[in-house]
């Protein structure tokens, strides 16, 4: 009754499926949702992540430990099949009502009901999968929302922040994977770093290879083979990406370990499950890209696509001259949650959005003035922008010791770049870039692993 009453009903729906992991996370995300100086909290991340589980988790837990914070109930509001273009404001403050068990009906719109019932309401609202909704006029009625009283707190979940002065944004990342550090400690004792087994991407890898009817455990130290390695693995190519290990998982019974990383890395169509009680758009990790794609205007489609042909990682400046688009456009990807950027100013494709992206690259069919398609000219000025990097490499002093730690920051798209030369060939290119990849190699003190690894 106590459930019913204060619209907690979907809160405490049953969820078929355990949640891994994530304790920090929670503990973090339950202390912003309690702080009144958080009152609009926004989980981004990529497709597949977990934010909707992590928000239900901290619900629950707040619901059970400190209700009396939200006495008119926490109401969780599913937005993934609202249609962004027919009155959201109003569809979206309807099912809110509802969720909290409130009566909305009569002439006046939904929207101006809500706002009057929640004046004098203390509650928690979950607005879950946003992001579809942002160019709508859900955003103002969220606004309106945090100002129609005091007590009334939103958390929301979305690839894409709401871009509200009031948000909190909370990003959500991949679960831990065992880093190479803990795998050549194995299953010794070291009180310094966890064993592979105790990360949560592990654990969830295997609970979802026993759901699928694998005979499976994970073993450290054993005398043919450890699997926790390979596991271990699968775990890092897919980013700790919850839906992606778990979409990888289904294959334990069928595929020996140690292939489907490869698998994956071929056909990013093994991630998918034909499971009728996975929503559609969860049922593949290309579902997944490609929801994140139509999202995009054509302007950032076309900047997507063109960052896979960067390896391990690019700077801004890069970026710009390669892609061709502006830092902002670049910058627009990360709040999409599709490239990563670290402290240093540094983007990072995930290599599974870099695959998905590098087909849409090849399907972009814009061939210029001489026949040349777009891919082709994209590599041209990947190739042509790092070569030249190499090309500044010159007499020793202040410059080429800068120039010197740029290649080192980015010596896999130099010998990305340097293997387009040879295969185009562009003997031009390299005759400028040869006394450059020298110096770098004297450096770095490998007088030939280097030359081997690019040439």
């Amino acid at each position: 009754d106590l459930v019913r009453s204060r619209g907690l009903g979907d809160v405490y729906k049953r969820q078929l499926t355990p949640f891994i992991g994530r304790a920090d996370e929670r503990a973090a995300l339950v202390e912003r949702l309690l702080d009144p100086a958080c009152p609009l909290v926004t989980l981004t991340g990529q497709g597949g992540i977990g934010k909707t589980r992590l928000a239900r988790a901290a619900a629950r837990e707040i619901a059970e430990r400190a209700a009396e914070i939200f006495p008119d109930g926490i109401g969780f509001v599913a937005l993934a099949e609202v249609d962004g273009q027919h009155a959201a404001r109003d569809v979206v403050a309807a099912a809110i009502g509802a969720a909290l068990k409130l009566s909305i009906q009569g002439d006046r719109s939904p929207a101006e009901q809500l706002l009057a019932l929640l004046d004098s309401k203390s509650c928690l609202i979950i607005l879950d999968n946003c992001e579809h909704l942002l160019d709508s006029d859900m955003p103002d009625l969220v606004i309106d929302l945090l100002l129609s009283g005091p007590g009334v707190h939103l958390l929301a979940t979305s690839s894409i922040p709401l871009d509200l002065n009031s948000e909190f944004v909370m990003r959500v990342a991949g679960l831990r994977v065992p880093d190479d550090l803990a795998m050549s400690s194995g299953g010794a004792v070291d009180n310094d770093r966890p064993k592979p087994t105790a990360y949560d991407s592990v654990r969830l890898f295997a609970e979802y290879a026993r759901r699928a009817g694998a005979p499976f455990g994970l073993t450290e130290n054993a005398a043919d083979h450890s699997n926790v390695t390979d596991v271990a693995a699968i775990c890092r190519s897919l980013g700790g990406n919850p839906l992606a290990i778990k979409l990888a998982a289904a294959w334990a019974g069928q595929l020996p370990l140690a292939s489907i990383a490869a698998a994956i890395a071929a056909n990013l169509d093994l991630l998918a499950t034909r499971q009728r009680d996975v929503p559609m758009r969860q049922r593949s990790m290309r579902a997944m890209f490609e929801y994140a794609w139509r999202l995009l205007g054509p302007a950032a489609q076309r900047t997507l696509a063109r960052t896979s042909v960067f390896r391990g990682g690019f700077d801004q400046a890069a970026g710009v001259v390669v892609t061709g688009a502006a830092g902002t456009e670049i910058d627009r990807l990360v709040s999409h949650s599709l490239l990563e950027r670290d402290a240093a100013g540094r983007y990072t494709v995930h290599e599974l959005v870099r695959e998905f992206a590098a087909e849409k690259l090849a399907h972009e069919d814009t061939p210029d003035q001489t026949g040349q398609s777009t891919e082709s000219r994209v590599r041209q000025r990947h190739g042509a922008y790092y070569l030249n990097l190499l090309g500044n490499i010159t007499l020793p002093g202040a410059q080429t010791e800068a120039a010197i730690s740029a290649v080192q920051h980015d010596l896999d798209n130099v010998r990305r770049a340097w293997r387009w030369a040879v295969a185009g060939p562009h003997p031009a290119a390299l005759a400028g870039a040869w006394r450059g990849l020298m110096r770098v190699i004297r450096r770095r003190n490998r007088p030939t692993k280097p030359v081997a690894t690019m040439i």
